[in-house]
């Protein structure tokens, strides 16, 4: 996902726009578009780029849900 990526969401919700990755790393970082890709090969790098940012968010979200639960 890119920063590109703001301009395809919903002019309403431009504003609450961010990235997976500054999601994780608190920074930008690119991940670019599998559907881009020209070969499987390709597709399957950015694809576990993205599946190793959405296992970091998700140990993100555990820890915050259990912290919450947990007072």
């Amino acid at each position: 996902m890119t920063k590109s990526h703001k301009h395809l969401t919903p002019y309403k919700y431009r504003n609450k726009f961010i990235t997976l990755s500054q999601v994780v790393d608190n920074q930008y970082t690119p991940i670019p578009d599998p559907f881009l890709a020209k070969n499987q090969e390709s597709y399957n790098k950015v694809m576990f780029i993205i599946k190793n940012y959405l296992e970091k968010y998700e140990t993100i979200l555990l820890s915050r849900f259990s912290n919450d639960q947990n007072p």
